[in-house]
Parts: structure tokens; sequence; C-alpha cells
């Protein structure tokens, strides 16, 4: 922190995970992380799973973001049939439903897309593929970087 100033910047310690990607399936090992000094194990797959994952994400995110869409244009047609209408003096309780639903996909869309674009193929202490926004959680604690 600079003297006189309130502004603080916090830089992230970040480690290179010194496991060679392997060929083929998944390679364990274990390495010291630079930031805690415990023993921590990882788990690195090959490209070809990587590849996968990140494809399975971005499927996810295109169906969840085709959802969106739909429920965009159910929102767009119940505000006109309100409109049109004017019998109820206002918003109906079909306009309330899909401006809620519109808004829910749109957040989930952004936390699938954001689970695309991180995945790298590395598992740390605590991950699983189960676990839905696994990064900013358990392995980075240590701050994990794919190996090149």
């Amino acid at each position: 922190m600079l003297a006189g100033s309130r502004h603080e910047t916090t830089v992230w310690a970040v480690q290179p995970v010194d496991v060679r990607r392997p060929s083929t399936g998944v390679r364990t090992a274990e390495m010291v992380c630079d930031s805690c000094g415990d023993v921590i194990e990882v788990r690195v797959s090959s490209a070809e799973i990587a590849r996968r994952h990140r494809m399975r994400w971005l499927a996810l995110t295109i169906a969840e973001l085709s959802l969106t869409a739909l429920a965009a244009a159910m929102t767009i047609r119940s505000v006109e049939a309100d409109f049109s209408s004017r019998s109820t003096g206002g918003l109906g309780p079909q306009t309330y439903f899909w401006t809620l639903t519109t808004s829910l996909l749109t957040a989930g869309g952004s936390l699938l897309f954001r689970q695309w674009k991180r995945e790298d193929g590395v598992r740390g202490p605590g991950d699983d593929w189960r676990t839905f926004l696994y990064r900013g959680r358990s392995s980075n604690q240590h701050n994990l970087l794919p190996p090149a």
C-alpha cells in the first residue's frame, strides 16, 4: 500500500502445475503448494479429455442460452398481451413469471459460460467433476495454473 493512500492491491501468487499433461488418460501427482507449503495431489487430464470437458460446458451453455432466448420471447409476448388487453390494469402474473425465468436463465448462462472459459483439465484437492463451480473454491486456494 502506498503511503497516504487507502487503496490496497492484492496480487495472486499463482503457481504452475509442474506435471506434464499425459497423451491419454489422467495423470495424478503430488506437488508442494508455493502458497501454504502443503503437499497437494493434482490430477491433470490429457488434452483430449480437457477438450471434451470444454465441449460439454459449451454445449450446456448453448442449450441454456437457447432456453434464455425462448424465455425472453415469452416475456415480450406476455408484456404485449398485457398491454393490448388493458383489462388487468397492469402487468399480469405470467409477465412476472417470464421475467423472473429469463433473469434466472441469464444468470445460469453466465455461470456456464464461466465454466467453459475456465476449464483446463486440472483438478486439485477437493475438486470433482460434480463440483459445479470448482474455481474460486478448493484448488484455487493453492492458485494452480494449468500445465503448458
